[in-house]
């Protein structure tokens, strides 16, 4: 058994900074001491998390047929609303790009809901943060509920001054791409090992990455569909826009 890369610590680093801001976090690398699994355990000053961290088989997902991109399923439809709803906060401003990333919430989002919280959203991000960068911001749903988002949204954040590149759900496809099929497999295979865990933790989470050969990409029906688990929380890497995506 060989230990984890640095590459690998480097994101599992990364990831726990993100999705844990402001926690104090402890990593340990249980591979690394022959005890997996789990891969890795988070201890914070109230918990300790159980970390997972594998990578999707994209090759056995087939692109996205024509009439699906045209048409789309229900999946599709709420993942262009949820879109187009940001895109309006992201291009109000000028210089760094701002990135912002809403936790949306299970309510429906029916297309007259798009205008009015397009405008809502805006008005959140410019108040969170003015006209300009300052640094990271995290909404959480104390500050949302006295706002049209609070029952469409979980948290609301906004970073800055990362890559630009285009939405996943404007883009044409990529053959290397990731589909429901792919990401349920996988949550069924590190199922299936939840029983040999050999420690004891108040969370099992699952990381999922995605391969870099090919330039695989979370297409927009697995990214918006509604995954169970017996995993607490899964979430997957999506390098293209530098953030983690919330599945289940």
């Amino acid at each position: 058994m060989t230990t984890r890369s640095q590459a690998d610590l480097d994101l599992i680093t990364r990831f726990a900074s993100e999705v844990l801001p402001g926690v104090a976090v402890e990593i340990t690398d249980l591979e690394a001491l022959k005890r997996d699994p789990p891969d890795y355990v988070l201890a914070t000053p109230d918990q300790q998390i159980g970390l997972e961290l594998t990578t999707v088989n994209a090759e056995r997902v087939q692109p996205l047929a024509p009439w699906e991109k045209d048409h789309g399923s229900e999946a599709i439809q709420q993942f262009k609303r949820q879109q187009e709803i940001a895109s309006a906060a992201e291009q109000r401003f000028a210089g760094p790009a701002a990135y912002v990333t809403p936790h949306w919430s299970s309510k429906r989002l029916d297309k007259q809901d798009v205008p009015r919280l397009a405008a809502a959203l805006c008005a959140a991000v410019t108040q969170m943060v003015g006209n300009g960068p300052s640094g990271a911001v995290l909404w959480q749903w104390g500050e949302l509920r006295n706002t049209p988002l609070h029952e469409y949204l979980q948290s609301l954040r906004v970073t800055w001054g990362r890559p630009s590149t285009p939405k996943l759900w404007m883009a044409s496809g990529s053959p290397g791409g990731v589909s429901i099929a792919a990401i349920e497999q996988a949550l069924r295979g590190k199922e299936a090992g939840l029983p040999r865990w050999s420690v004891a933790v108040a969370q099992r989470w699952l990381l999922l990455r995605l391969p870099l050969v090919g330039g695989a990409l979370l297409h927009d029906e697995a990214k918006s569909h509604y995954y169970t688990s017996k995993f607490h929380t899964v979430y997957c890497v999506d390098e293209g826009h530098g953030r983690f995506e919330k599945l289940v």
